[in-house]
């Protein structure tokens, strides 16, 4: 049986909550992960809990999971690493340590505590087009004028996937040369885009704090009361760049509860 144990160190605050925890893996050798604070009761107790020790491993180098590591490593008579952190080994993204009872530790990078990016935006194209378009169906033109509304509609969508595009440009990964435009109508890029109303957002009244961020009246675009653009020929959208993003169904805790009643 795999044996994992927790010793919380001693430096309760409200970014540790109780402590850090110091993870114990697998047993003789066993492995060691992020030792904590260098306080010598707390890496005595983890030494003696650990036994032999194979690997020290540092998740990152904040002051409350990194400073006791070097002298743990050297007191148990380890190697240590991590990602950064001076007098460590490198830490490789994908690098697999072995303890007992065949447990494995796989390194795996992630941006961790580390700034990280979302894009928000509104674009419109719908300036003029309602009263050019009730102008043609007084005078019967109705195939202008409802070309017309579609025209705008989808110019809006258009320049929402090309400014999308020049999102993941400035983020650094550009879609390839080779990309076809149905893949990229197709979503088949890194990352999503996520509108308001949409069954991954389907909360319109979250349009309040989009347009409390980037204030779209300045481009002419308003909420209605029952929070829907106006001009309709306009996107908002939410843009998110993790490359296993993807498009799904939220449903509000009663909307699932209603559903499984009546299963």
């Amino acid at each position: 049986m795999l044996r994992i144990v927790r010793v919380l160190a001693p430096n309760p605050s409200i970014y540790t909550l109780e402590g850090t925890n110091t993870w114990i893996v697998g047993a003789d050798p066993s492995i060691v992960i992020d030792p904590g604070p260098d306080d010598g009761d707390h890496l005595e107790e983890v030494a003696q809990m650990a036994g032999r020790v194979a690997a020290v491993l540092v998740t990152h180098d904040h002051e409350d999971h990194a400073p006791g590591a070097p002298a743990f490593a050297e007191r148990v008579g380890a190697p240590f690493y991590a990602f950064r952190l001076n007098g460590a080994e490198h830490l490789r993204d994908g690098q697999r340590f072995s303890a007992s009872d065949g447990a494995e530790v796989i390194a795996e990078y992630t941006p961790g505590h580390s700034s990280d990016h979302v894009a928000f935006f509104v674009v419109t194209a719908g300036a003029g087009i309602r009263a050019k378009s009730e102008e043609w169906k007084q005078a019967g033109e109705y195939f202008k004028a409802h070309g017309l509304q579609a025209l705008a509609i989808e110019t809006a969508e258009g320049c929402a996937e090309w400014l999308h595009r020049r999102i993941r440009e400035d983020w650094g990964f550009a879609d390839p040369s080779t990309m076809t435009m149905h893949e990229r109508f197709t979503s088949r890029y890194r990352g999503k885009r996520y509108s308001f109303g949409y069954p991954a957002c389907p909360n319109l009244d979250d349009q309040v704090g989009l347009f409390q961020l980037l204030r779209p009246e300045e481009i002419g675009v308003n909420l209605t009361e029952g929070m829907m653009m106006e001009p309709e020929a306009s996107v908002s959208a939410l843009v998110f760049h993790h490359p296993d993003c993807a498009y799904f169904t939220a449903a509000s805790e009663d909307a699932t509860e209603s559903g499984a009643a009546g299963d």
